[in-house]
């Protein structure tokens, strides 16, 4: 365990050398969104330990851990009503129109919003708002758990 934990002490690579293999996963399909979503790419836990494991020369239980506890640390901070900014790579694969399921904290997507017409608010003038995609996140039920108080 020595050299493992030596491993967890050296310095990360840095982000822009990060690269993560993805399987394609076909998004779920609702009578009422099949013709409206694509399918997109899915990072699971797994797939980013696998990573986390290879590019660190670690174990993949010790990556297992490391993950999770950086994800345990991320739910304490918001639980504690405090903001934090998203990890870079995270930006990287949503913005590629991909998803990011975290098994246990959530899923990271793409959301496409329509046109619309709106309002300017200060002059009351109609306005055209384009098309644009959004991010959004689906917290998972452990982590909604633990923002309400009802951790494991």
């Amino acid at each position: 365990t020595t050299s493992s934990t030596s491993s967890l002490l050296s310095p990360p690579p840095p982000a822009s050398t990060l690269t993560l293999a993805m399987a394609p996963k076909k998004a779920a399909k609702s009578k009422k969104s099949a013709s409206k979503k694509a399918t997109v790419e899915t990072l699971r836990k797994k797939d980013l330990v696998d990573v986390v494991s290879e590019q660190m020369g670690i174990t993949k239980t010790d990556a297992d851990g490391a993950v999770t506890a950086v994800f345990d640390t991320i739910m304490d901070i918001v639980a504690d009503g405090k903001r934090i900014s998203v990890f870079d790579t995270i930006m990287d694969i949503v913005s590629d129109g991909k998803r990011i399921n975290l098994s246990g904290f959530g899923t990271f997507e793409p959301r496409s919003r329509a046109a619309r017409k709106g309002r300017n608010p200060a002059t009351g003038e109609e306005i055209d708002i384009a098309a644009s995609t959004a991010v959004g996140f689906s917290a998972a039920k452990s982590f909604k758990d633990r923002l309400n108080g009802r951790a494991d």
